[in-house]
């Protein structure tokens, strides 16, 4: 007989209303704060301010964003219309969900919790990371008291600066926070500093909170790439509908894509790369950000990147690189925004309607990221996925290392974060859904996290080497090397389609889904010994 559990979804609404409704009760110090974190007491009161309106409460955050992926299983796994519970039912547990959306259970929460307890051996109470500086300080000293879970859900990114201050509070009104899990994207990586703690076992030691990694990137692609399309041009790489023989050839059109959305450091390296080396052609490539103030997507709203001496900045302190000039930046100048055709089909029908016309204010420019053509690869060799981070130091911020953590001897972690942090996203595994090899732009040891996965790589192709080297710019340079070989060589697909139609049914496979929410619940339950 399997062991039950019972999840307690507090939604927008159920903490929203209470908020609303009992502004003066005690509640954590607000999560905003500005790039240096100022002592706990300044913006105590922040919270005060908040209204309905707010992006705090924008609509889409309803609800924790993992249990979002746990309802879409049965939807993606099952083409059967027989509701929402037939993922869960193959789970370890025997799982109820209830989505509280009335504020009389957060004032009642002693009630909720004992009926809870009186029906199911296991209880997690979870909501959304925005929501949790609204969560009163009772709910927090009634799990406490009670020994439940309480779950702050951040599994859409990969950040946990944005909750130290409330860590800390935690911290301070309880004598064991072991209750407290948070849920987040990230996962480490093994490129430390000697003698140094991962930022996740840091965080775990000043403020006995943890940290419960989510492959929530690879979750949020199954909804649309398994069984259905949200557009025709994909609808060939759809899991269901994927044919081997279009996309599995040799002596193909172009030899690599790359797509780049918003620019940072190492997408505007890369392209740089490219441009100078006369390997643009020899791609699809899309780069949607222009150094050019009278051109569309100029800056894409970084305005670091609109100077020569901006860029050249960048290259050297990041890369380490000094051979970026003048010449170099009018060419870069010249060549960019780099926009694909038919990546016009669906984009024109985003959010900005005037988005490719409105040169003034194209900052603003919005995008659906998830859109992809087929033919792109159909027609070309292997992906170049830059990543979102590519620096093990994401999100960082030092000023709240410096406020919270106090400086331990031979451990002085306040000036600044732990280099640990990894982030997988839909670019990594967009080429593992849709069959193809792949050459990742990104902090080191991602491949080593793939392979951890179950994923297989691509040593027969790219020397991967460059998933070991911790210097950025020895990586990068190291990376852009691998890609040019690969445009110079013959690869023969035969050699790994074996792998790649591994890595798509590994992806798509019930048995991973079922992998991931079984070790997420037991990590949720789990208390220190």
């Amino acid at each position: 007989m399997k062991d039950d559990l019972k999840i307690l979804s507090f939604n927008k609404g159920a903490l929203v209303s209470y908020y609303n409704e009992n502004p003066n009760d005690q509640y954590a110090p607000t999560h905003i704060f500005p790039e240096i974190d100022p002592h706990p007491d300044v913006h105590y009161q922040e919270y005060k301010q908040w209204k309905n309106n707010d992006m705090l409460y924008k609509d889409h955050w309803d609800q924790p964003y993992s249990l979002g992926q746990l309802e879409n299983q049965s939807h993606i796994h099952f083409e059967e219309n027989i509701g929402p519970s037939q993922f869960i039912e193959l789970l370890d547990k025997d799982i109820e969900i209830e989505y509280i959306e009335s504020s009389d259970a957060v004032r009642n929460f002693h009630n909720v919790i004992k009926q809870a307890k009186a029906d199911y051996n296991n209880v997690i109470v979870i909501f959304h990371r925005l929501h949790s500086y609204i969560v009163p300080y009772h709910m927090w000293k009634i799990a406490h008291d009670e020994d439940i879970t309480m779950c702050i859900d951040n599994s859409f990114e990969a950040e946990s600066y944005s909750l130290h201050r409330l860590f800390f509070w935690l911290h301070s009104n309880f004598p064991k926070t072991d209750f407290v899990k948070y849920l987040y994207a990230a996962h480490d990586i093994p490129y430390m500093e000697p003698g140094k703690m991962s930022r996740k076992n840091l965080l775990k030691q000043e403020f006995g909170i943890d940290f419960v990694n989510i492959e929530f990137f690879l979750l949020h692609e199954l909804q649309g790439n398994k069984i259905y399309s949200d557009n025709d041009e994909r609808s060939k790489l759809i899991y269901k509908n994927f044919e081997p023989d279009v996309f599995y050839n040799n002596n193909k059109a172009k030899k690599f894509l790359c797509l780049n959305n918003y620019m940072k450091d190492h997408r505007i390296w890369f392209v740089n790369f490219l441009n100078e080396n006369n390997l643009i052609d020899k791609g699809i490539v899309s780069a949607r950000f222009s150094i050019d103030s009278n051109k569309p997507f100029h800056n894409h709203g970084v305005e670091k990147f609109g100077t020569y001496s901006g860029i050249n900045h960048i290259f050297t302190s990041s890369f380490n690189d000094n051979s970026f000039n003048m010449e170099k930046y009018n060419s870069l100048k010249e060549v960019l925004p780099l926009v694909i055709d038919d990546d016009l089909i669906d984009n024109k029908h985003a959010v900005n309607p005037d988005m490719f016309n409105d040169h003034v204010n194209s900052n603003n420019y919005e995008f659906r990221d998830r859109w992809v053509n087929w033919e792109w690869y159909a027609n070309t060799e292997f992906t170049i996925a830059p990543e979102s981070s590519f620096t093990p130091d994401l999100i960082s911020q030092p000023g709240i290392f410096k406020q919270y953590i106090p400086d331990h001897q031979n451990t002085a972690y306040y000036e600044k974060a732990p280099n640990d942090i990894g982030f997988l996203t839909e670019k990594t595994f967009k080429p593992i859904m849709y069959g193809h090899p792949f050459i990742l732009i990104t902090h080191p040891g991602a491949l080593e996290r793939l392979h951890k996965l179950g994923f297989e790589t691509f040593p027969e192709w790219f020397d991967e080497s460059y998933d070991r080297i911790s210097d950025h710019g020895d990586r990068i340079k190291f990376i852009g090397n691998v890609v040019k070989k690969a445009c110079e060589s013959d690869l023969d697909i035969n050699v790994i389609k074996d792998k790649l139609e591994h890595n798509r049914h590994h992806f798509f496979s019930i048995d991973n889904a079922l992998n991931i929410f079984n070790n997420l619940f037991d990590e949720l339950l789990k208390r220190d010994k």
